[in-house]
């Protein structure tokens, strides 16, 4: 079994979870053998990763660094750990066959980016590599953009409502292999609905936004 399953969304919408108790259930529902692969971009926990690093300035955690850090450069450094991981880690686990669930990929560089006053050409510039990099595997790639009614914002209504408008947009005009799924019930209820459209529907339509 070759796939790429992205959570992708807005922060506080229930990614992070989804993604360990989807991980669970296929290997319960597949085969304990399965190989799966969990990620985090820019690929935070990995000891000795430049996505590591990477979480860590994002998160003032380099103290050699003590420059405010433009939003653009901070992006550029999201998508070079993004594509470190890809060919050190993750196209490595496809090709043998493996699952790779990972926890937000280029789409976030444009959401928050843009939210950030970025402009799109120059967003889309700095994630072309990552674009091309998973065209090679689309394929195999399942995107869930993960939503909710009532959601915390990080940083006001206004801010979070740009990034919102932005990932629906996104996904609107994906040829990826798109659902939009509300996690506004209980965790096994949404854990259920995505494991569903992972094993039993493979249906290439994207969900109406």
């Amino acid at each position: 079994m070759k796939r790429i399953i992205v959570f992708e969304g807005i922060d506080h919408v229930g990614k992070s979870t989804l993604a360990e108790r989807v991980s669970a259930a296929l290997k319960e529902q597949i085969s304990p053998e399965v190989k799966i692969m969990m990620m985090s971009s820019p690929g935070k926990g990995i000891e000795g990763s430049l996505g590591d690093f990477v979480y860590k300035i994002h998160h003032n955690r380099v103290k050699d660094i003590t420059e405010k850090m433009d939003p653009t450069a901070l992006q550029m450094l999201h998508v070079a750990s993004h594509l470190n991981n890809l060919q050190n880690r993750m196209l490595p686990h496809i090709k043998s066959s493996g699952v790779v669930i990972l926890d937000r990929f280029w789409w976030s560089a444009i959401a928050y980016g843009i939210a950030a006053g970025i402009s799109e050409p120059i967003l889309y510039n700095i994630v072309s590599p990552e674009i091309e990099l998973f065209n090679l595997v689309k394929e195999h790639l399942k995107v869930f953009y993960i939503t909710r009614d009532n959601i915390d914002y990080d940083h006001g209504l206004t801010h979070g409502e740009r990034i919102i408008s932005e990932y629906k947009k996104i996904a609107k005009s994906s040829d990826y292999d798109v659902r939009t799924i509300y996690n506004d019930g209980t965790i096994e209820e949404t854990v259920n609905l995505i494991i569903h459209h992972i094993v039993i529907n493979n249906g290439k339509e994207n969900e109406p936004m």
